[in-house]
C-alpha cells in the first residue's frame, strides 16, 4: 500500500469519527435505526463525502466547548 492509500483511508476514517461527533454532540442524534452493516456503511458514506466539513467542525466545538 502507498503513503497516498494509507491517507485516504486515515483521512476516511477522521471523517467517520468527526461526523459521528457532529450527529451527537451538536445535533444530539442518540438512537440510529438499522442494521449494523448499513449504519456502519452510512457513517463511511457520509464520512468520505462530508470530512471536509466535519473535520473541522469538530475541532472547533472540541476546542470551543470542551475545556475541562
Amino acid at each position: 500500500m502507498t503513503l497516498e492509500g494509507i491517507l485516504v483511508i486515515v483521512y476516511i476514517v477522521l471523517g467517520t469519527a468527526a461526523v459521528k461527533y457532529v450527529k451527537s454532540e451538536i445535533f444530539g442524534v442518540v438512537v440510529e435505526f438499522g442494521g449494523l452493516g448499513e449504519l456502519i456503511f452510512k457513517n463511511v458514506i457520509w464520512g468520505f463525502f462530508l470530512d471536509w466539513l466535519a473535520i473541522p467542525v469538530a475541532i472547533i466545538h472540541m476546542l470551543i466547548f470542551h475545556r475541562d
